[in-house]
């Protein structure tokens, strides 16, 4: 056995002992009797597939009412995975939120909750002992789902992986909780909020996006100017085919459809070390491509580059590249209807809408009346 196996094996068999035998007590008493700081000034509700990472991106646009700048909580910092042994869910707030919320340069912090995250409801009770307003990002359950699942194809598309429509869709069901569990969401929370506004996913779309952002802007009591980045989500298959690198005379260089440095878990402005600023990507150019005249994209280079026609050509390719996967996508990405034909061949239509029907139970009818595809999944019989 080779030491990079012997050092992989040693390494699993000491995470599953510190796992097993200290994790669930120590953590369970670092997250529950150590308090994160308590001056937060709203909360943020939202699943998987429904523009929660747009929506949050956003909120760090705005400003508060003494023009500073406003701090959501990114939504990887309560994740399990975050951390080497995961669930020391204080430790990380502390490690990665708290340098950048203890900054006079902050002026209005908020806590992001993603589909019951965390699922310790005596660490939400701990933690929340100050009502402050929410917002909660909601979306028609059955266009969300089939986002998962579409989102999912494109991954595999991009990895070069088998496309089985079957296999993502146990997968997408697996984690229904993730990207449909608003109710869920908001109960942990609930005991912490002073008052709740609703947003739907199809008002953070397009010309839609800046009233709503005014709309949210005056009910938490910030300020926000119109920004471009408005315009564009941060999880399209576009923004998410960037996170790979063009490699340019020994060279990484990055585009983005944002005016910022983009990593697919690291996002300027809200995450804490802000690690794309640490990765030295501080130069950008504005760039347009015949492939995408209506889309402008911006060049990041650690260092000063000239756009030469052999870059060009380089960025060119890149972005045929591109061109190619989404064509393939658009074969192979699944519509409303097509989900809800997986639901039925897997026997799944009763048991999802009840699902379902608890989960949107919280959510105001006027919303819900305007989701035609959860209407129409919800009047099917078996």
């Amino acid at each position: 056995m080779s030491l990079k196996k012997i050092y992989k094996k040693s390494r699993q068999i000491t995470k599953f002992f510190v796992k097993q035998v200290t994790q669930s007590n120590f953590a369970t008493l670092l997250n529950c009797y150590i308090q994160i700081p308590q001056n937060y000034d709203f909360i943020l509700l939202g699943t998987h597939g429904v523009g929660y990472h747009s929506l949050i991106y956003y909120l760090s646009l705005c400003k508060n009412r003494r023009d500073k700048d406003v701090y959501p909580m990114p939504l990887h910092i309560f994740s399990k995975t975050f951390d080497l042994y995961g669930h020391f869910t204080s430790l990380r707030f502390y490690m990665k939120l708290y340098p950048a919320i203890s900054q006079r340069t902050v002026g209005a912090w908020g806590l992001t909750f993603d589909g019951g995250i965390p699922r310790e409801q005596k660490w939400a009770k701990k933690n929340l002992s100050k009502k402050v307003p929410a917002v909660m990002l909601v979306r028609d359950p059955i266009s969300t789902l089939t986002t998962v699942l579409n989102y999912e194809i494109f991954c595999n598309i991009h990895s070069q992986i088998p496309i089985n429509r079957d296999v993502l869709y146990l997968y997408t069901l697996q984690h229904f909780k993730s990207s449909c569990g608003f109710a869920q969401n908001l109960q942990y929370m609930q005991d912490g909020i002073t008052k709740l506004l609703h947003i739907d996913c199809t008002d953070l779309m397009g010309d839609k996006t800046y009233p709503t952002m005014q709309r949210i802007a005056v009910f938490l009591d910030f300020k926000v100017s119109f920004h471009e980045s408005f315009k564009h989500s941060i999880n399209s298959p576009m923004q998410r085919y960037f996170a790979s690198p063009i490699i340019y005379n020994n060279q990484e260089l990055y585009l983005s459809s944002f005016p910022q440095f983009f990593r697919i878990t690291c996002y300027p402005h809200y995450f804490s070390p802000n690690y794309c600023d640490d990765l030295g990507y501080i130069h950008y150019r504005p760039y347009s491509s015949p492939l995408f005249p209506n889309q402008r994209l911006y060049l990041f280079s650690k260092d000063q580059v000239e756009i030469t026609h052999d870059l060009q050509q380089k960025i060119e390719q890149y972005l045929s590249d591109l061109t190619k996967i989404l064509e393939i996508y658009n074969q192979y990405k699944i519509a409303p209807s097509d989900f809800i034909d997986l639901v039925k061949k897997h026997g799944d239509l009763k048991k999802l809408q009840e699902l379902l029907k608890k989960e949107v139970s919280v959510i105001p009818e006027e919303i819900v009346q305007k989701w035609e595809n959860y209407l129409h999944f919800m009047q099917i019989e078996n």
